[in-house]
């Protein structure tokens, strides 16, 4: 378990017979698939009271990169400073996120963001 809205709805995740992530919500009953279409992984975060959600996923390369499901469209987004490394791990209901990237230059090995969604 990853992290729980007000309506008890759970993000969860696995790791499938393929090494690969799958993202899951749980309402206490249910588990219900809710990988990003397109990626290689989807690694499910957080999930807000109007059931937004944020995902970490990994491209067919490896490389990291943050999505927002919101509003029924899953959106792509990076860290201008950590292009290929952004992960997202949490959301508010004013979709707000948080994360955190790995800088090109290596130094520090992560560093958080806050942003706005919209």
């Amino acid at each position: 378990m990853w992290a729980i809205n007000d309506s008890n709805l759970m993000t969860v995740n696995t790791t499938n017979s393929n090494g690969a992530f799958d993202g899951y919500t749980y309402d206490g009953t249910t588990l219900t698939l809710a990988d990003v279409p397109g990626a290689v992984s989807s690694v499910i975060h957080g999930i807000n009271n109007n059931g937004d959600i944020n995902y970490t996923i990994f491209d067919s390369n490896g490389n990291r990169h943050g999505v927002l499901f919101h509003a029924g469209a899953f959106t792509q987004f990076d860290d201008p400073k950590g292009i290929n490394s952004t992960r997202a791990d949490g959301l508010n209901d004013h979709l707000r996120q948080v994360g955190r990237y790995s800088p090109l230059s290596g130094n520090p090995p992560s560093a958080g963001f806050k942003c706005n969604a919209m």
